[in-house]
This record gives structure tokens, sequence and C-alpha cells, in this order.
């Protein structure tokens, strides 16, 4: 089923995607980034369509990790292909996201309380099922108008 937030996401990276590739479509692969002189535009590049390339990695190994790649192991093409090149990882990411079967449950025993707690009476110690309540919170001492004294 397609949601609106994964119609949203396709938007963006087509959008983003293009648009990058516009600005870097046969460009010079040793020129420097400006903002990353350290970096040459076929390295940024490669980065970008990697890094898609990656996520939909991540979305079809469905939790298993995955290693960060290495930017400059990436292999872009030719200047006048980048522009695709980008869209393709961009059609990846978007064609895993959209075929990825949804989360499974939480599975196991469960003490019905969170790590953050140490067993008090609040948040954790109420099961699911019930609706929960919050406590108001502790009174705090007001200040006069005259004095930075609590009263």
């Amino acid at each position: 089923m397609t949601t609106l937030d994964q119609d949203r996401l396709a938007e963006g990276l087509r959008e983003q995607g293009a648009a990058f590739g516009l600005a870097v479509a046969g460009g010079d692969p040793e020129a420097k980034v400006p903002t990353c002189p350290e970096w040459r535009l076929r390295v940024l590049t490669g980065h970008a369509g990697q890094a898609t390339r990656w996520a939909a990695g991540l979305v079809r190994a469905a939790g298993t990790p995955l290693p960060v790649p290495d930017p400059l192991d990436a292999l872009p093409g030719a200047p006048d292909a980048w522009a695709s090149w980008l869209r393709d990882g961009a059609e990846d990411l978007i064609t895993a996201v959209r075929t990825a079967a949804p989360p499974a449950p939480p599975s196991g025993p469960s003490t019905g309380r969170c790590r953050r707690c140490s067993g008090c009476a609040g948040c954790c110690a109420t099961p699911p099922s019930t609706t929960m309540t919050r406590r108001p919170p502790p009174a705090r001492p007001t200040r006069s108008p005259t004095t930075s004294r609590p009263t």
C-alpha cells in the first residue's frame, strides 16, 4: 500500500536528485567542491548516488546492518551520465521503500517496563491495554513580583 509519506519521499528524492544531477552533469570530475575542497566533484557525485543505493540496501536488508560505503569507492561513471546514475539510485531507493515488508511487531518476553524506568508506578508499570493518565508535575515555588526568592 502506498502512503502519502512514501509519495512525498519519492517526490523529494526525484526533485533533489534531478536538481543535483543538473548541477553536476558534464562537470569536471577533478573540480574541487567549494564547500569541501578536499573532495572532488566525482567523489561528491559518487557519494550522493552511493548513499541512495546504500539506503535501498538497508531497507531490503530489513534490519541487518550493512557496512557504510567509502565515498572514494563510488563509481558514478562518465560525467555526462551522472544525472541518470543519480536518478537510478533514487529510483532504487523508492522501489525498495515501496516494496518493503512492514516491520514485524516486537516479540519475546517483556516486563512492560522501559529501560529508563527502575520500577516506578508511573509510565511503564501501566499495561498497554489500559488508559494511562499523566501525573501532574510537582508544584513549583512561585516568585513574588518584587523579589527573586521563592515564596
